[in-house]
This record gives C-alpha cells, structure tokens and sequence, in this order.
C-alpha cells in the first residue's frame, strides 16, 4: 500500500462526503479516523502498509475482548 496516513484520512473523508451520510456518522468516521491516526504517531509510522492495519486490527480486537465499545482505549496498553 504505501500510503501517507494524512493523505489517506484526507482521502477517506473526500469520499465519505459524496454518499449522504448524516453529519453524526461523518463526525463517527472522522473519529475512527483520528484513533487510526493517534496509532500511527504513537507508533512513528507514516505510512500505511499491511503490517500497521494488522496491528490496529489487533488492538482494536483486544480491546473488544476487553469489553470495550470501539475497542480502541486499549492503545495505550499496546
């Protein structure tokens, strides 16, 4: 993949705009976006590859398993 992290969010979000979502589901995606994007800096990774989805996939898991809604406040303990 290769991709900077901000341009994907940049792009994620130009397509969002197009399909009429409600501002709450927008403002739900941005939101995941910005826990994607607080990974990647706690991580110093700047680019997208297979290996950082994997390991977000993998944090966001624990923290379903965790019991946590959005799975994403187990970060910190990554």
């Amino acid at each position: 993949m290769n991709v900077s992290i901000a341009e994907l969010i940049v792009q994620a979000d130009a397509a969002m705009n197009g399909l009429g979502n409600a501002p709450s589901t927008r403002m739900q995606y941005r939101w995941a976006w910005s826990q994607f994007a607080s990974f990647c800096s706690e991580k110093a990774v700047a680019a997208l590859t297979d290996e950082v989805v994997a390991s977000y996939l993998q944090v966001v898991a624990a923290g379903h398993r965790d019991g946590q809604m959005k799975g994403v406040e187990a970060q910190a303990a990554a």
